[in-house]
């Protein structure tokens, strides 16, 4: 079974201004779903897809909450220590 599948329920029913995610989820399945929450979907095309998004500076900084939730495990392990 494809992450992809799995996702569209795990992501089913969360509410978020935006939904960033990898080109492996740029699926019409995931991005109907996420634009049905009202969501934007902040996700980069596949080669073989249009390009669709004008949030890509946002996809571009996802970078900055990986770090964030990174770093608070780094420091909840340190302190579990």
């Amino acid at each position: 079974m494809h992450d992809s599948v799995m996702d569209q329920v795990m992501i089913n029913g969360f509410a978020a201004e935006f939904t960033i995610a990898d080109k492996a989820y740029d699926a019409d399945e995931i991005v109907a779903i996420v634009l049905n929450q009202d969501s934007v979907p902040v996700i980069p095309s596949r080669s073989n897809r249009p390009s669709g998004s004008t949030t890509m500076h946002l996809y571009k900084e996802r970078h900055l909450s990986s770090f964030f939730l990174q770093n608070q495990r780094v420091q909840t392990h340190r302190n579990a220590i």
